[in-house]
């Protein structure tokens, strides 16, 4: 269904739910990164994790090597968790949007 956008998605205005169980994270708690991967459901080939534990440092470090090994390889597309937008948060942001834009 793309007749919805991320922007303008309501409560009211949603898509109905799948019954089927796509993933699940288990408990969540608040302050702490969660995921669940649905890279099933998109086709994805590889999932690479800019920081296992949330670290923005970690991540940063990371994230030009997985950006150069994403490039050398047939990918069409590539699909980002939310990076908190402070501190290292607001430079990877940064630098993904910039990447999200092919030449």
């Amino acid at each position: 269904d793309t007749t919805w956008g991320e922007m303008t998605t309501t409560f009211t205005n949603a898509p109905a739910v799948s019954p089927a169980t796509i993933g699940s994270s288990g408990r969540i708690i608040a302050g702490t990164w969660t995921a669940v991967d649905v890279s099933s459901l998109v086709g994805a080939r590889v999932t690479l994790n800019l920081s296992t534990a949330g670290d923005l440092v970690e991540a940063a470090a990371h994230l030009f090597a997985m950006l150069r090994q994403l490039d050398g390889e047939d990918v069409a597309g590539i699909a980002v968790m939310p990076i908190p937008a402070h501190g290292l948060g607001e430079a990877i942001n940064d630098r993904l949007q910039r990447a999200a834009v092919r030449e």
